[in-house]
């Protein structure tokens, strides 16, 4: 083996790693801000269906724990 190789990988494999945490946060926070944004929808109606609402909670809280983790694993 190449001496040199050995010395590139480690730097190498935490940029790549880091670059894979950050696309991952990236689709993490999309469903997140889209609930965000459907759950401020469902609110400001006149007429807010409570089950519909309740459904979209669920989602939010589901699409903000992984979002959350997804920022933790950056950290």
């Amino acid at each position: 083996m190449d001496d040199k190789e050995d010395e590139d990988t480690p730097q190498e494999a935490p940029k790549e790693n880091l670059v894979e945490l950050k696309v991952k946060k990236s689709r993490c926070k999309a469903p997140f801000t889209r609930a965000c944004n459907k759950m401020n929808d469902i609110l400001r109606d006149n007429t807010p269906n409570k089950d519909l609402a309740k459904e979209f909670l669920d989602k939010f809280e589901e699409a903000m724990d992984m979002a959350v983790q997804s920022v933790e694993d950056l950290a």
